[in-house]
This record gives C-alpha cells, structure tokens and sequence, in this order.
C-alpha cells in the first residue's frame, strides 16, 4: 500500500475519518461538538476557551525540560517492558495503513516508544485534551513523523465507531470521570479486532491509599509550579532510602495491611504499601522528582480492584488477551469482539 509521507496534521485526520475538514480558523460541528482548526489540531472548541485544572497541569508536565533528555526516552522504554512484555511483537505486528490512535498522548514520547519504527507506515493520531498536544505536534514533526492531532476530553471526541485498529492510552483512563465510560469510548473506536493497549491504576494497599489521598489533597491545591518545588524533600527522601539498598525479611503475611511474607529491599516495600517515593538508580533528581510530582499533583484520579477493572472491560465488549497487574497498575491489551 502506498502512502503519502508528506501528509500530516489536518490531512492525516481527513484520511483517518474520511470527511473534509476546515481550513486554518474554520469550524466544524462533528457527533453534537463544534470544533476548530487550529495551528494544525482539530479542537474542541471549548478547549480552546477554558482548561480545567488537570488539562493545565498537563500542559506544564509535558513541557518539562526533563523530557528533552536521553533518560526520558529510555524511561519509557523500560516502563513499556514492565507493563507489556513482549510488547515488540504488537508494535511489529502493526500493517501499512492501519489506524494508531494515541489517547493522552502528552508530548508523544510513550506513543513514539511503543510504535517506533512503525508509525511511518500506520495512520497515526495524537489526541490530548491540553495543549500538551502543540508539544507532541512539534516532537513528531522535529523527528519526520507524520500524524494527525487532536485537542478534546475523551468522551468527545469527533471520530465515529470503529475507526482504529489500535487504541494506546497508557496512564490515562484513571483520570477520566468515569473509568468505565471511558474504556467504553475505547471500545467503540476501534474496528472489530482492533486492539486496546493501556495501563491503569488499581486499588492500592490499605496504607498506600490513605497516604496516596492525603498528600494528593495538599499538592492537588496548589499550582503546578509551587507543587514541583515543594515536592523535593519527600524526592529527597525518596532517593536517600532507594541507596540504603536494605533488605528485610518478614517471615508471616501481615493481612492487615496487605503484605505478603518474604525478602523486600526496604525502598520497595514502602513504595508499594506505604507512600510512593520514586527512586531508580542513575536518574536524575529532575526526573525523580517529575514521577513524584505526576502521582500526587492531578486530581481527581480513580483506582479500581483487578476484578472491577476486567468487569469493564468485558462489559464494553473487549476481551483481554495480556493482563500484568504486578505494578501499582495494570498493563493491559484487549481486543473488540466481532
């Protein structure tokens, strides 16, 4: 199949949604939302007017210099190994034509891990509803990537049914107001075997969640900026525990709090029962204190049982084919039924 390699951005999405859009400025009304041609992006007209607070903190996260570095490239690397192992043979799997859309996709750089390679011969979209998709516009057009983008909440967005053969959100569906309309929007996007990629929170452990709500409710009220600064002590406390490098033995489940009995390095253990405090050897203090900063600045975010999760999922008509709940999240792939 040959594609044209010089399309992109309004063009990428006239393919996509076989429509006609408007030129630079016009306005178009598509399933009940105006929306606006913009620098490029289709908008959802009132994104363009008022972002709520989670679409601003976005806009901040995402133009962080810390993602301009090396170590954010292969950050993500390694978090699409933890959560989908194997993930190569998806990403390799994708055909000439076949349409990629990236849901949240911030400045692009998790989309670009996954599919690298692959996008110069997919109909790739990047949707996000803050301006953090100007950021993903510049990056994919910097690397000679063609894509389309798209500036809108998850619930209105201007595509019909069954349009993509993938749809790729990881880390995002725990931040719409409803997890499981959201996954159910998923699902209608994608053509029958089409295939959803995501990760999503689950329930924390007892002690983790009351910890997790307590200081989501101080750095939540404060703005973007204000927060990153005042996050760098627990960073700090954070990284100090991480090089301890200690060991502890806990020879009984302890049920109360969720525990298991056996041999945990002492970071870890508080990291998953007790407060989340990054840490991973040879990063920067920047990007510690960023992955920080994302787990306890936006709100609201939602956390659902594994079990809950799986509910959703077939209740919207996908069928699990990859489940990794070994995380604070679960990275999963599912397909739509016929």
């Amino acid at each position: 199949m040959d594609i044209e390699f010089t399309l992109g951005g309004i063009g990428v999405l006239e393919r996509v949604m076989g429509i006609t859009l408007p030129l630079e400025g016009g306005t178009i009304r598509l399933r009940g939302i105006d929306f606006i041609n913009s620098g490029g992006v289709l908008r959802e007209f009132g994104r363009m007017e008022e972002e709520d607070s989670l679409s601003l903190f976005y806009e901040k996260h995402w133009d962080n210099p810390v993602y301009e570095r090396q170590e954010a490239v292969m950050f993500e690397r390694h978090l699409m190994e933890a959560q989908f192992p194997g993930y190569e043979r998806v990403r390799d799997g994708v055909k000439d034509g076949e349409v990629i859309l990236d849901i949240g996709c911030g400045s692009g750089i998790a989309g670009r891990s996954f599919f690298d390679g692959v996008i110069k011969r997919a109909w790739y979209v990047a949707i996000d509803m803050s301006f953090a998709v100007d950021k993903a516009k510049r990056e994919f057009t910097d690397r000679g990537m063609r894509a389309g983008y798209v500036q809108a909440k998850i619930e209105d967005l201007p595509f019909e049914d069954g349009v993509a053969d993938y749809v790729f959100c990881p880390g995002v569906l725990h931040y719409a107001p409803d997890v499981a309309q959201a996954i159910g929007q998923c699902a209608r996007l994608l053509k029958p075997g089409g295939r959803l990629i995501t990760w999503i929170y689950q329930k924390q452990k007892p002690l983790r969640a009351l910890t997790d709500d307590y200081l989501r409710s101080i750095f939540s009220k404060m703005g973007p900026e204000e927060a990153f600064e005042k996050m760098e002590s627990l960073t700090k406390l954070g990284i100090a525990l991480g090089r301890l490098n200690q060991k502890i033995s806990l020879e009984e489940d302890i049920e109360c709090l969720g525990i298991k009995a056996g041999t945990y390095d002492l970071h870890e253990l508080i990291y998953y029962h007790f407060i989340k405090l990054f840490f991973r050897q040879g990063m920067s203090f920047e990007r510690h204190n960023l992955n920080n900063w994302n787990a306890y600045c936006p709100s609201p975010v939602h956390f659902h049982t594994p079990d809950e999760i799986m509910k959703m999922l077939v209740e919207s008509g996908l069928n699990p084919t990859h489940w990794n709940d070994k995380g604070n999240g679960i990275g999963l792939m599912a397909t739509r039924g016929d």
